[in-house]
């Protein structure tokens, strides 16, 4: 039974940190081979991401739409550890479509990161799924960014934090670009220490 003063989804980064801080401490003290828990600490970090990802079912169409994409991340790393699968991508997606239409109405608080993010996994699983007009934005976006690396060695016109974020994608995305090993390696010098995987 949850602690009546727990944090909830609609907590925002907060709980996301939470979330995100037990999963890490699962896979550090236990094994994450869907091998059963050898210590009682692992048994009741387990319990509390079941508990966690049926809250974050519940919950997710009242967080702010700006925590849902980040929300879903830790959500994907709690159930595969929780149920012992990747999470649903039809939920998953249906979230995912929310964030993308909130920001296609104008909210300004969802930035081109996130969505080029959204767009990116689609792309990656199966890109004639995704309509002409974001595929199209897409690989806009990405020779924008490319050309901002080569001209300029970052990214302009945003902040810090979404700099970084930006930086991490950039780095690990599948880039169209004749020269994308330098500019990998330019955008993870300036943003240090955003690693290419």
């Amino acid at each position: 039974m949850p602690k009546p003063d727990r944090l909830s989804p609609r907590d925002g980064s907060d709980y996301v940190a939470s979330v995100s801080s037990l999963v890490q401490h699962y896979c550090t003290c236990e094994n994450c081979l869907g091998m059963p828990s050898a210590t009682i600490a692992g048994r009741n970090a387990l319990e509390e991401l079941k508990y966690i990802v049926a809250e974050i079912e519940r919950d997710i169409a009242h967080v702010d739409i700006t925590l849902v994409t980040s929300l879903l991340g830790v959500y994907d790393a709690a159930h595969r550890i929780a149920r012992g699968r990747k999470a649903p991508q039809e939920f998953v997606d249906r979230h995912c479509e929310r964030v993308y239409q909130a920001w296609l109405k104008g909210d300004k608080r969802i930035t081109d990161t996130e969505i080029f993010q959204i767009i990116g996994r689609l792309m990656m699983r199966n890109p004639a799924s995704v309509p002409d007009n974001r595929s199209r934005w897409y690989f806009d976006k990405m020779l924008d960014w490319c050309r901002q690396i080569r001209e300029f060695g970052r990214f302009e016109c945003t902040s810090r934090a979404e700099a970084r974020m930006r930086a991490a994608i950039f780095v690990n995305t599948d880039l169209m670009a004749a020269d994308r090993d330098m500019l990998k390696r330019r955008c993870a010098a300036h943003y240090q220490p955003v690693a290419i995987s």
